[in-house]
């Protein structure tokens, strides 16, 4: 109940957060947040767990093999053409908007937002703090319900995403700035935060 009664709060200051930054929210958006139950909560977050399980294990899965079939600079290019692809299919199967967000981005197109910011910041102290951190379900500016879920680096992203000319090859590297001119997302070590997957619910 208490961790229930946290997110709510949560989801009330991201109400007016938003409602400070861009168009102001109608009351009926407003009073839709306290009318949010325990229970619902729960189901939509359960939901949430279930489209990022399946969209990671798909994504993971394609990268492991491309990985052991012809190396790391076969993954990245894989990554370039195909991980947006591949998360916009389970997105259609779902019923779902899927996306991965973060400070540090490779892709443009994953770049975190204002609001996004936020939460990664909250998932970022909650990691210092607590040396965990956890998902959340919020409700944004439209009455979207949009569930969110911490990405955290394992030993195999290290290969892409660590620290360069230790963890990355310089061949790599150079792959990489090739097929990502503006990419920011290396330097990361393991258990750090890399950014976090985005489930929004289609009204």
């Amino acid at each position: 109940m208490k961790t229930i009664t946290v997110q709510l709060i949560i989801i009330s200051l991201v109400v007016f957060f938003i409602s400070c930054n861009q168009n102001p929210q109608s009351k009926q958006q407003q009073d839709s947040v306290s009318q949010l139950t325990d229970s619902l909560l729960q189901d939509y977050k359960q939901k949430g767990r279930v489209v990022t399980k399946s969209s990671f294990q798909a994504l993971s899965s394609a990268l492991l093999s491309a990985i052991e079939s012809e190396g790391v600079p076969h993954a990245l290019q894989f990554c370039n053409i195909k991980a947006i692809p591949l998360t916009d299919s389970l997105a259609n199967a779902y019923q779902v908007d899927v996306s991965r967000v973060s400070i540090k981005n490779r892709n443009d197109v994953n770049k975190a937002d204002s609001l996004d910011l936020v939460f990664l910041e909250l998932m970022q102290q909650n990691l210092i703090l607590h040396k965990k951190t956890s998902d959340t379900i919020v409700m944004i500016a439209d009455g979207a319900l949009t569930y969110m879920s911490p990405i955290i680096i394992a030993p195999p992203c290290l290969q892409c995403h660590g620290i360069p000319e230790v963890d990355i090859k310089l061949e790599n590297l150079q792959l990489i700035s090739t097929l990502y001119p503006n990419d920011k997302a290396t330097g990361y070590q393991l258990g750090e935060l890399r950014g976090m997957w985005k489930i929004r619910f289609k009204n």
